[in-house]
């Protein structure tokens, strides 16, 4: 029998000599900052309302304009189609009038690999059953279930970074559990970068976590 080995590259991605303003005052929330980040890392960033951490990660999405510095992936410029983006405050903003109506329009229109089969598993993962609520608009889900539904559906655009702004707020330690279980599967082939501010999700799920 002959063996065949697959090996992926890993990727890197290091942040140097970072500084991060705030939009309107110019002051400065993060100074001489350096991370380093490969395939397979979890980083927690935890600190105080208005310390930066959403700027942050719109800085490593180039949604904002107001650092400076160095963020690359491998020695070269980091672009948004690296990127998937969990952003706290989308919920609600979808297209259709169904939640399966949803799901076919982002498969349609996404360069996507992931099927409808796929996406209705990981939906379940969580304890969501597709066929009770895809006759549903999707903004008549629970709050929960409307920010799973949200995440499951940024994670079509093919990606090496996730970034996930307070995705776990309001979630029950089941969930959050459930949600810690869902990344781990998933963390060999991306690098992960998570918003929170329960202290204790994060210690148990990060491999490395940031106070701002």
């Amino acid at each position: 029998m002959i063996a065949f080995f697959i090996y992926l590259k890993s990727m890197t991605l290091k942040i140097s000599n970072y500084k991060l303003l705030h939009p309107t005052d110019k002051k400065i929330l993060i100074d001489n900052f350096s991370l380093v980040a490969d395939y397979g890392d979890i980083i927690g960033i935890l600190g105080a309302n208005g310390t930066g951490k959403t700027l942050f990660l719109d800085s490593i999405a180039t949604l904002t304009p107001n650092w400076e510095g160095s963020i690359t992936m491998d020695g070269k410029n980091l672009d948004l189609d690296f990127i998937s983006y969990f952003v706290q405050d989308i919920q609600n903003s979808f297209l259709t009038e169904t939640v399966e109506n949803e799901l076919k329009y982002h498969i349609q229109n996404i360069d996507t690999n992931i099927s409808l089969k796929e996406i209705i598993s990981n939906l379940s993962f969580f304890g969501i059953n597709y066929n009770s609520i895809k006759e549903l608009p999707a903004s008549a889900l629970s709050s929960n279930g409307n920010r799973i539904l949200t995440f499951i559906l940024s994670l079509l655009k093919p990606h090496k970074i996730r970034l996930l702004d307070e995705l776990d707020s309001g979630m029950t330690l089941e969930t959050k559990n459930i949600l810690s279980q869902f990344l781990n599967n998933g963390k060999d082939h991306k690098i992960t970068i998570i918003v929170s501010h329960d202290n204790l999700f994060l210690e148990n799920l990060c491999s490395k976590i940031i106070r701002f």
